[in-house]
């Protein structure tokens, strides 16, 4: 699949079992990196399809502030992967409309949201 996904996730290696789970579903352009500042850089120039992202993560912004700067710049779909939870994560997720998938993830529930959100984005059928 020639859909470009970014994960936005802290934990080495965390990020490269979603990298390698992600590729395994059969897209071939998956980008990760730790921090809010290198996901800015790269939604800039490299546009991705849809965007994975912890809440915690590091650089200049959180993954709540992180989300709701890719909703209202980019109209980019984002869903959580995250362990932590709380009535601010489920306010945003509420107020952006963005899926969540609980840590440790099941891979055919990530694989299920990722393309449920892939098909639905009006970002995805403007390319």
């Amino acid at each position: 699949m020639n859909k470009k996904i970014l994960i936005v996730e802290d934990e080495f290696i965390i990020a490269e079992d979603l990298k390698i789970t992600v590729e395994d579903f059969g897209y071939k352009d998956v980008k990760t990196t730790p921090s809010s500042d290198l996901a800015i850089e790269l939604l800039k120039y490299d546009k991705p399809d849809l965007v994975i992202l912890d809440i915690k993560i590091e650089g200049k912004m959180n993954g709540l502030e992180l989300a709701k700067y890719i909703k209202e710049n980019y109209d980019i779909p984002v869903i959580f992967c995250t362990a932590y939870f709380g009535k601010e994560i489920e306010k945003v997720r509420k107020e952006l409309k963005i899926k969540m998938i609980r840590k440790p993830f099941i891979d055919f529930l990530l694989k299920e949201t990722i393309e449920s959100e892939i098909a639905n984005s009006k970002h995805s059928t403007q390319q």
